[in-house]
C-alpha cells in the first residue's frame, strides 16, 4: 500500500491542525452520491477515507475569506485509498462534492499518489449547498517513495509557512496554482513556480491547449497510417507538421 505520510510531510502543517480519523463512506454515500450508480462506486472501490486535518484561522494564523457567494472558514486535508481497477476520476470529484469545506484531497492508489483541489461557492438552487465552483485541478501522478525531479520541486513548494496567503481562499488558490505548475513541469521538465493566480490561469489555458493538440495529432498519425492515396497521406502529414509546429509554441511558453 501506498505510503502517504512523505507527502503530507511536504505541507509541513501544524501538530494542531491534525485530526487524523476514519471518515465513515455513509458520509460520502448520504451526501455526494446523487445516483444508485454512484452509492455502489463508493461503496465498493474506496478502502478508507481519513481527515488527516483542519486548517482553521485560529490553528494556521490566516484569516477566512467570505463573501455572498460562498465562504473558506476551513480547508480540510484528506486522504482515500481506491482499491484496483477504481473510476479514479469519478470518485475525486464525488468526494470534493460530498464534504462542505474546500478539501484537499490525497488520493492513493497501487504505488502512487494524486493530489486534487476544487473551489466551492454557495448553490444558486439549493439554500445551504456547496458546488464545485469549476474544475477539479488533478496534479500528475507521485511516487512517494522515489518522486521524480519535478516532483521533488513541486513537494517542496508546498509547506504552508511558504504560501504567501492573506486569506484560506488564497492558499487554497496557492496549492491550486503549484498543481498547475506541476503540470507544466512535466511537459517542460523542470518545475517553475507560478507568481498568481492571473499568471496560473494563462499556463492553464497552455496546458489545455497542448493536450488538445496532441489528441489531434495522434489521430492524424492513425488516419495517415491508413491512408492509401498518397496525396491524401501527404496532406494529412503537412497539417501534422504544423499542428507540431504549434505544439512546439506552446510548449515554449509554459
Amino acid at each position: 500500500m501506498t505510503d502517504p505520510q512523505p507527502i503530507l510531510d511536504a505541507f509541513a502543517l501544524p501538530p494542531a491542525t491534525l485530526v487524523d480519523r476514519r471518515v465513515p463512506k455513509t458520509l460520502l454515500v448520504e451526501n455526494g452520491a446523487p445516483t444508485a450508480a454512484d452509492k455502489r462506486l463508493i461503496q465498493d472501490s474506496i478502502e478508507e477515507l481519513r481527515w488527516i486535518a483542519s486548517l482553521k484561522p485560529n490553528l494556521v494564523g490566516i484569516a477566512a475569506w467570505t463573501s455572498p457567494q460562498g465562504s473558506y472558514e476551513e480547508i480540510a486535508v484528506l486522504t482515500a485509498t481506491f482499491r484496483e481497477k477504481s473510476r479514479v476520476p469519478r470518485l475525486t470529484d464525488l468526494i470534493h462534492r460530498a464534504i462542505p469545506y474546500p478539501v484537499v484531497l490525497l488520493t492513493l492508489l497501487n504505488q502512487s499518489a494524486v493530489l486534487s483541489l476544487a473551489h466551492k461557492r454557495l448553490s444558486q438552487a439549493e439554500s445551504g449547498k456547496f458546488v464545485l465552483e469549476d474544475e477539479v485541478h488533478v496534479s500528475p501522478p507521485i511516487q512517494p517513495e522515489s518522486p521524480d525531479d519535478v516532483a521533488k520541486r513541486f513537494l517542496e513548494s508546498f509547506p504552508l509557512h511558504r504560501q504567501n496567503a492573506g486569506d484560506l481562499r488564497q492558499l487554497y488558490q496557492a496549492w491550486i496554482d503549484r498543481i498547475i505548475a506541476f503540470r507544466a513541469g512535466q511537459v517542460t521538465g523542470a518545475f517553475r513556480p507560478i507568481a498568481d493566480s492571473d499568471a496560473s490561469a494563462v499556463v492553464k489555458d497552455s496546458l489545455d491547449r497542448h493536450g488538445k493538440l496532441l489528441m489531434e495529432i495522434q489521430s492524424l498519425r492513425k488516419q495517415a497510417a491508413k491512408e492509401r492515396q498518397l496525396n491524401r497521406r501527404a496532406d494529412l502529414n503537412l497539417k501534422i507538421k504544423t499542428l507540431e509546429l504549434e505544439l512546439d509554441q506552446v510548449k515554449a511558453s509554459l
